[in-house]
């Protein structure tokens, strides 16, 4: 005699899915709004959803975060709090990123990757910005730091504009642009080591912002060393130590990618290191991995550090 259900009542066919199965579908699925979606399918779906450990999120930001007074600031609230989950509430809802927050719900995070969608932050007219870091090999802070930008980016065989710069509003422009990019840094950075302290699992995150501009990677020990460091004081030893240099090329041309550059700026910001005694020394940095998407930068870089030495000021 077959049974009767409970009026109302809806069998769960999503059961019946494996559970491998469905943990290697939501790893490629990934992303955090579809996977929330997904958490209100079933409760099977939901139980499954809380072992992914793969989650990539878009976050778009509501306003800048690249002047010092808003450094200041976020390196408080991230230090002077001692209850982690004050903490964790004081940095989200300072950076308008309540969406982390879902986080929560997934217990065996292995790896995050966050990509951010930017107001615009810079008033000068460049066209091409890059920013990258070298950490240390014992930490998440940086031992090297460089940036470029340029007026104008174009093919060689393009009809361009034969008008030249004369370079006196670069250092400003150059200024900026290394505001914005460290300010990202610092805010990535302190993002990550709270990501650290609140998910033991985690393995690897990566931050970078939706137009290319850069990006921050942090693995492995690196990841565990961030449970408990005190970040704030490591960055501020680096800062105080680092020597900066700053280049301006009128027109760069890139012979492998076949671009021209016009009105290019470079910065370097260096800490001096035991192995390499004097930071204004480049050349290794001619030898750093560079991306697929980061070629025309990398090209740009080597060629300024080999070719217009001539042109490198600053410590």
């Amino acid at each position: 005699m077959e049974s009767k259900r409970p009026a109302g009542h809806k069998e769960d066919h999503f059961h019946r899915l494996p559970e491998e199965l469905l943990l290697y579908i939501f790893s490629k699925l990934s992303d955090l709004n579809s996977l929330c979606r997904c958490l209100l399918v079933s409760k099977h779906f939901a139980s499954v959803i809380s072992r992914t450990q793969t989650i990539s999120i878009t976050l778009c930001r509501a306003h800048s975060f690249d002047s010092y007074t808003n450094i200041c600031r976020f390196f408080s609230v991230a230090h002077d709090l001692h209850s982690e989950v004050e903490q964790t509430d004081a940095l989200l809802e300072l950076l308008s990123l309540q969406k982390l927050k879902l986080l929560g719900k997934f217990k065996e995070l292995k790896s995050i990757y966050l990509e951010y969608a930017y107001p615009k932050e810079i008033d000068h007219p460049s066209s091409f910005l890059k920013w990258k870091i070298k950490c240390t090999s014992s930490s998440a802070v940086f031992e090297s730091f460089i940036g470029l930008l340029s007026a104008s980016v174009h093919k060689m065989t393009d009809e361009a504009d034969d008008e030249q710069s004369s370079g006196e509003s670069i250092c400003p422009r150059i200024n900026d642009c290394f505001r914005l990019a460290y300010g990202r840094y610092i805010e990535w950075l302190c993002l990550i080591c709270m990501l650290a302290k609140s998910h033991d699992s985690l393995k690897s995150v990566r931050i970078a912002d939706s137009e290319k501009h850069g990006n921050l990677v942090i693995r492995d020990g690196k990841i565990v060393q961030m449970r408990s460091c005190v970040l704030q004081k490591e960055l501020k030893d680096n800062i105080n130590r680092s020597l900066l240099e700053l280049a301006w090329v009128p027109e760069l041309r890139l012979p492998l990618s076949g671009y021209l550059m016009r009105d290019v700026g470079l910065f370097i910001v260096k800490v001096p290191t035991e192995t390499c005694g004097n930071a204004n020394k480049n050349d290794d940095m001619t030898y750093w991995d560079f991306d697929d998407e980061e070629k025309v930068f990398a090209e740009a870089v080597k060629e300024i550090l080999i070719n217009h030495r001539d042109r490198i000021i600053g410590d």
